[in-house]
């Protein structure tokens, strides 16, 4: 990401105003089907009604990829939608780092087919990728985006108990964007 002032309110009576250049999955962001998929849902053409709502945070115990045994043990909710993974990714700040950490819980191919047989429709992780760094091939998100999931990706959990929540995700709309930043916001559902 680059951060460039172009104008002070020394030099222009309009104000500071500064240059953003970033990548469409930089930070927090949305993944829609067609971060893989041509002809799919861009994100200014995602359902805002599923990207606001009930969601589930899950607390998961997996150290390196998140698979079905690890869903199963975590005793999700039937029928939750939107389900936000509490990893170890938070519990060690990998948010945080200023460095990429390659070595992030991730899901498992076999945990995405978990996910799309459960009905969830949303998915989030607390690091910067469902996908574990050195798997080539991108299986998971191919399971997901197939599925015509969405992804978030980025989100941070560290303060996040496990629970039922109302979610508040909104990317910014990027007309036939392979993704987007998004702010997200939980509110805890009393």
């Amino acid at each position: 990401m680059v951060l460039e002032p172009i104008a002070k309110t020394s030099d222009s009576e309009r104000g500071n105003i500064t240059r953003l250049e970033m990548g469409t999955h930089t930070g927090t962001h949305v993944a829609p089907p067609a971060h893989f998929f041509d002809g799919t849902a861009t994100v200014d053409r995602l359902n805002l009604n599923m990207l606001c709502g009930p969601a589930y945070v899950a607390e998961i115990k997996a150290t390196e990829s998140v698979g079905r045994e690890d869903f199963d043990i975590a005793r999700i909710p039937p029928g939750v939608r939107r389900l936000l993974l509490k990893t170890s990714n938070s519990t060690r700040r990998l948010l945080s780092s200023r460095e990429f950490e390659s070595d992030f819980v991730n899901i498992s191919p076999e945990g995405a087919r978990w996910v799309v047989d459960h009905g969830v429709q949303l998915i989030g992780i607390d690091y910067l990728s469902v996908e574990a760094h050195e798997y080539a091939n991108c299986d998971t998100h191919r399971v997901l985006l197939g599925n015509r999931l969405i992804i978030l990706e980025g989100i941070d959990l560290s303060n996040i108990a496990p629970g039922h929540y109302t979610l508040f995700c909104l990317p910014l709309k990027i007309a036939r964007g392979d993704g987007a930043p998004a702010r997200v916001v939980l509110v805890e559902d009393l």
